[in-house]
């Protein structure tokens, strides 16, 4: 007689399998949209101090620099955003139980 598959174990061992990598979002044990929002932050500030350096000087492009600032004000936008959600879903609901506007 040939054993069935069991899929329970299967999909446990699945998981973890895939549990068992290291993410540095999960040692810190920060919530991901805050850990998305940090790190876009940080590359639109970057973006935005050295887009001079690597656009004028390195590359000789001034264009470049305009598009580095325009760039690193997209990604800080994105980061506030990220904050924005998270404070969002977590604080204003939770916190006063209540649901402001259409949100």
């Amino acid at each position: 007689m040939r054993r069935r598959h069991n899929r329970k174990h299967h999909s446990r061992h699945h998981w973890n399998r895939h549990n068992k990598r290291f993410s540095l979002r999960r040692s810190l044990g920060i919530p991901s949209l805050i850990f998305k929002g940090i790190i876009l932050l940080v590359i639109g500030v970057i973006l935005m101090r050295f887009s001079g350096v690597i656009f004028v000087n390195w590359l000789g492009w001034m264009e470049g620099l305009i598009w580095g600032f325009v760039f690193g004000i997209i990604f800080l936008i994105a980061g506030a955003l990220c904050f924005l959600a998270w404070w969002r879903n977590n604080v204003l609901q939770h916190r006063f139980g209540l649901k402001v506007g259409r949100w």
